[in-house]
């Protein structure tokens, strides 16, 4: 969503030096931030967690309003470059088009640690 929001609109989103919602994607550095705020025996695994939804739509509508600001930019969008966006978006999206809808990989970083 982010790449195609971006190449639309001709600018970085998140812009550069906004954290995104993937700004903790690292196991490394996460494990690290945890580590400098003195937590001790950190850990961090990969927990797989797919995203679903049963159509482009259901994918388009939760998607664009997750993120407060993206939301916002979106909302602002005239109507043909909305259209446009919809258009890259359905082929971006369409490796993942199973029978039953819309099937992406996801991992998510679980994360402990504990006072030192």
């Amino acid at each position: 969503m982010f790449d195609a929001v971006s190449a639309q609109l001709g600018a970085p989103v998140p812009p550069p030096g906004v954290p995104g919602p993937f700004s903790l994607d690292d196991p490394d550095r996460l494990a690290r931030l945890l580590a400098d705020a003195e937590l001790a025996d950190v850990a961090v695994t990969e927990v797989p967690t797919p995203l679903r939804d049963p159509s482009f739509d259901a994918w388009w509508t939760r998607t664009s309003s997750l993120a407060g600001p993206l939301a916002k930019r979106l909302a602002t969008l005239p109507d043909h470059a909305r259209r446009r966006l919809r258009a890259r978006l359905t082929e971006a999206v369409r490796p993942y088009q199973t029978p039953t809808g819309l099937d992406f990989p996801g991992v998510s970083l679980l994360a402990a640690g504990r006072r030192a």
